[in-house]
């Protein structure tokens, strides 16, 4: 309206103190702020994928394994699965990278970070196949097929594969036994990470974990293999393991 005032452009005076408009206001600046949070969560989002479902044998209670209802039912109903039995897909960059990040947020007496992660590529699987056979033969010459396939195929399950060496800082003041248990709990975070985001995961160790000729090929003298994580999809339904009686390893002190 040229000249005068458009009345659509005044605020009445009792909308000022009026709680309806106050709260309409409110919540439109909320949906404001949550657009654009969302913009951002998009941006760095981790795809989860579900949860897989019982097979045989059962979840203490009911469920289902790797529930990522709370991180509680995780917790309760966390199981790995076997190696030879992990597929595509695994994870992508993005949530192989989350999952390591939560791996680092451990313990860690002294602030000394005594782990590394390797992650061995799918190109760089036939090499790692390659170089397990070889240290294998030196040091067991007289084994036979069955062993060496074994150990070529170990190299090549599951899409993703890390290795987790323990580093620890001998000059610290800081016990090698604490930092070697800093280790333990930045493994278990990875699989813990793993499931969390819907994939499965399995720590393994073996001859290939305490060989000298494999360590070297990852880390130097001093340091150890802490384990070799492999990552994927489970191609047949998990199954419960035995696990301890609580009354038999809680016991109340006095």
């Amino acid at each position: 309206m040229i000249g005068g005032t458009d009345s659509r452009s005044r605020q009445p005076e009792t909308d000022r103190g009026n709680p309806d408009v106050l709260s309409r206001r409110s919540a439109n600046s909320r949906i404001g702020r949550g657009r654009e949070e969302s913009k951002k969560q998009r941006k760095h989002r981790v795809d989860l994928k579900p949860a897989l479902p019982l097979g045989e044998g059962a979840v203490s209670g009911g469920g289902m394994f790797n529930d990522t209802s709370s991180t509680l039912d995780l917790l309760r109903t966390r199981r790995s699965g076997k190696p030879r039995d992990l597929i595509e897909p695994g994870p992508t960059d993005v949530q192989l990278r989350t999952i390591l990040e939560a791996a680092i947020r451990v313990p860690d007496h002294g602030k000394l970070a005594p782990w590394r992660f390797i992650i061995i590529g799918r190109e760089d699987r036939d090499r790692l196949s390659a170089l397990l056979t070889s240290a294998y033969r030196a040091e067991k010459p007289e084994a036979g097929r069955l062993e060496i396939e074994a150990m070529a195929q170990f190299a090549l399950f599951a899409p993703t594969l890390i290795v987790v060496l323990s580093t620890p800082v001998h000059t610290s003041k800081i016990p090698v036994w604490e930092q070697e248990l800093s280790v333990g709990a930045a493994c278990m975070n990875v699989l813990t990470a793993t499931h969390a985001i819907g994939f499965v995961g399995s720590w393994q160790t073996g001859w290939p974990a305490y060989t000298d000729a494999v360590r070297d090929a990852f880390g130097n003298v001093g340091d150890r293999i802490a384990g070799f994580i492999f990552i994927g999809s489970s191609a047949r339904s998990l199954e419960e393991r035995p696990r301890p009686d609580y009354d038999s390893i809680v016991k109340n002190w006095g």
